[in-house]
């Protein structure tokens, strides 16, 4: 049975582990705190100060001491956008003053047959996360009113278009890739039917870039508010989870299904939405799919694939690409001491689709 609501708290614990040492990057370990010297970097190492960052409902770091007693802090580095402010000896394509992104990766071993292949976000050595490059090597990152600023080595940082909207650029890095590679990957094409599941940040932009590539999307939803906003995002239809005549109505009618729900809920309902050789792609979750494998799958030679992220050369050209259509998240931009008040309010209030800290705020004033 399909429930109507489902929790969407998110958990904090997978979101702070310390990474272990990494071929080809070689960092040195340092308290440097932001000073702009290129010295306290690796010799492929690229400083970032941060002007806008996505903030994801797990991207928040709660207890940690400070001198005011408790604070809160943003785990800045899923989807950032900042001024390079210092880079190693070795970098060569980007320069001091350029405008770069950052996404969930900043770096893996480079040797490996999948880092070869342009594929480093599935490193057989362990790609190796941004916020966790940060903990292992740089533990130098401040908020509120002080500057905040990240490594990343050469080879992840993605260069960002001159005439793009840096604050609603931030979260593309994160939600508009992982569903771009999706997309890249299972082909999908003009006139396709695709279902999206679930609405919130990753979701939204599964129904504006396929979308964009004039496929036919239904989304599903349990929230009834949002299903104007899916048909404002390009939707042709947005059914709730609870609709059984509309579940039996479109029965073998997808050829993709994108999930886009964070924790493990039943499949067994929408495997039945699949054509013949129709593919569930599971974006939103790490935990195991409950009601699976279903019973008539091989009979509708019906699949379920996972994908992770997006590849270095995907997210520069989801970047390009949302950029030159005019293809932008539907945000909120706050300021950094704001953060605090809306971690109090998860799950209460009904948030935008994605939060964005505009640290560049202080710098322009």
């Amino acid at each position: 049975m399909r429930p109507n609501k489902f929790d969407f708290s998110s958990t904090l614990d997978a979101e702070v582990a310390h990474a272990t040492h990494v071929q080809g990057a070689s960092p040195q370990r340092s308290s440097y705190r932001a000073q702009h010297d290129s010295t306290a970097l690796a010799h492929n190492e690229i400083l970032v100060e941060v002007m806008y960052a996505g903030m994801r409902p797990g991207d928040i770091q709660y207890g940690q001491p400070s001198m005011h007693g408790v604070s809160v802090q943003p785990l800045i580095g899923q989807e950032t956008i900042g001024r390079i402010v210092a880079q190693g000896r070795d970098v060569s394509s980007f320069a001091p003053g350029d405008i770069v992104g950052v996404g969930a990766f900043a770096a893996s071993c480079g040797q490996c047959d999948r880092c070869l292949a342009g594929l480093a976000q599935y490193c057989q050595n362990g790609a190796v996360s941004t916020i966790d490059y940060q903990h292992a090597h740089h533990p130098m990152r401040s908020f509120g009113k002080s500057t905040t600023h990240i490594v990343v080595t050469e080879p992840f940082a993605i260069r960002i278009p001159d005439n793009a909207d840096l604050a609603a650029t931030a979260p593309l890095l994160g939600i508009a890739v992982a569903v771009y590679s999706a997309m890249a990957h299972w082909k999908l094409e003009p006139g396709q039917q695709v279902g999206v599941i679930g609405m919130g940040g990753l979701g939204h932009m599964a129904v504006k870039l396929a979308a964009a590539r004039r496929a036919s999307v239904t989304v599903f939803t349990t929230s009834p508010e949002k299903k104007m906003d899916a048909l404002r995002f390009g939707a042709r239809e947005a059914v709730l989870w609870n609709d059984e005549e509309a579940f039996s109505r479109l029965t073998d009618r997808f050829d993709v299904l994108i999930s886009t729900v964070p924790q493990s809920y039943s499949v067994s309902d929408f495997m039945a939405l699949l054509k013949l050789n129709g593919t569930l792609i599971n974006l939103g979750t790490t935990e195991a799919l409950q009601d699976f494998p279903v019973p008539n799958m091989p009979r509708g030679r019906r699949s379920v694939a996972e994908s992770t992220g997006g590849s270095v050369a995907e997210m520069q050209a989801v970047i390009e690409y949302c950029v030159t259509h005019n293809i932008k998240p539907e945000i909120e931009v706050i300021r950094p001491d704001q953060v605090l008040e809306i971690s109090k309010s998860a799950g209460k209030t009904r948030a935008p689709y994605r939060y964005v800290i505009d640290f560049a705020l202080e710098r322009r004033h």
